[in-house]
């Protein structure tokens, strides 16, 4: 594989399942243009996205391998591990799957660029040999001002490299944020729900904080796991984990839907499902 080849940040085999031939699946752009089939490995990815800068000194291609080398063992056993779900240890396991979902997306690379820039304006006019302290997720250091303009510099390297370093230890975390919480399988008797390039949601859900974590208080977060089968993690279920079995499906779809990027997969083209996805991400009146 080379540096610079297309890189999945949505997992092919796990797209597959919303392919009737494991090859094609349908895109719905998210602009309301009409639906198109393509192969699975034609989207959600990107030229490079998990190879290292040469400024981390190590194989560039290091993470890439390591996400092929996870992904082999999912897709051995998906979807069909979700069943053995009620098991607290094959939780814990697919807690880090869908923590890696959510922490491998491109758009991580743009919310370390804010981050940065909010650090950076934080120390504005302060002096370059003046200490602070830096606090995160009930942790701190400190470091001079200096040396924190320096590690938080907007250049492209310089963001590409903190996004893959940090990736393993912030999966883990989250991963250890998921399993805490209740979590409910909604599932469908037909194809019901659809996918994304973005499939994995946080919803502000009923939380009434401004800002919000995986871990607050009445979010949601959902993960489609098949066209029948859909991870909903809610404060709201009366059971750690469980089945369940909803009326109105398409409040999830709506979700999912605005927290698309580019596209929106589904199995096959269904001229409804463009048109109410235009509608679900229209802004609310």
């Amino acid at each position: 594989m080379k540096v610079n080849s297309r890189q999945h940040y949505v997992p092919q085999f796990y797209l597959r399942g919303w392919s009737e031939d494991r090859d094609s699946i349908w895109a719905y752009p998210i602009e309301g243009v009409a639906p198109f089939a393509t192969s699975v490995a034609n989207v959600a990815c990107e030229k490079g996205l998990y190879s290292h800068p040469s400024t981390d000194n190590i194989y560039p291609l290091r993470t890439e391998q390591i996400m092929a080398k996870i992904e082999g063992h999912y897709s051995l056993v998906w979807p069909n591990i979700w069943d053995r779900a009620s098991a607290a240890d094959t939780r814990k396991n697919l807690a880090r799957f869908v923590a890696l979902m959510a922490l491998r997306h491109p758009e991580r690379e743009n919310q370390i660029r804010r981050l940065n820039s909010s650090f950076r304006s934080a120390v504005s006019g302060m002096s370059p040999d003046e200490v602070v302290e830096v606090r995160s997720h009930g942790e701190s250091a400190s470091c001079t001002v200096a040396e924190l303009r320096d590690g938080t510099k907007d250049g492209k390297e310089m963001i590409k490299s903190t996004f893959l370093r940090h990736l393993p230890d912030l999966i883990q975390d989250l991963a250890e944020v998921l399993v805490q919480r209740k979590w409910g399988i909604v599932f469908s008797e037909r194809p019901a729900f659809v996918t994304s390039d973005s499939p994995m949601v946080l919803h502000r859900g009923t939380a009434t904080k401004q800002s919000i974590g995986y871990g607050t208080a009445g979010t949601q977060i959902l993960f489609p796991i098949s066209p029948t089968r859909l991870l909903a993690i809610c404060d709201d279920w009366p059971h750690a984990f469980a089945h369940y079995k909803l009326a109105n499906l398409d409040i999830f779809n709506c979700i999912l839907a605005r927290a698309a990027t580019r596209f929106v997969f589904f199995q096959n083209n269904d001229s409804q499902l463009a048109t109410n996805i235009l509608a679900w991400r229209s802004p609310k009146k």
